[in-house]
């Protein structure tokens, strides 16, 4: 998937029970961080990883970005925003 300038991401969606959009940041974070120790060389191919949590039987995704710097935050005012980003690698 292109994004952005051009850079290409792996995208992981899926479908999984969650209440809230920090709830559903999370399930999408803990996705990201296996994929990246099981796979470390996704930075040889990939510009990012990005996860996006389904709600079942709903239209609503959320998603979290991983680029190769570290997670981006949502726009400021973003449902979830709060939760911030992280620095730390994979």
């Amino acid at each position: 998937m292109g994004f952005g300038n051009g850079d290409v991401a792996f995208v992981i969606d899926h479908t999984a029970p969650w209440a809230n959009h920090t709830e559903a940041d999370a399930i999408d974070r803990r996705l990201i961080d296996a994929f990246g120790e099981r796979n470390p060389e996704w930075r040889e191919v990939f510009d990012a990883v990005i996860a996006r949590a389904h709600r079942a039987n709903s239209t609503e995704t959320w998603g979290a970005v991983y680029e190769r710097k570290g997670y981006t935050r949502p726009p400021s005012g973003a449902p979830g925003a709060e939760t911030g980003g992280s620095d730390i690698d994979l």
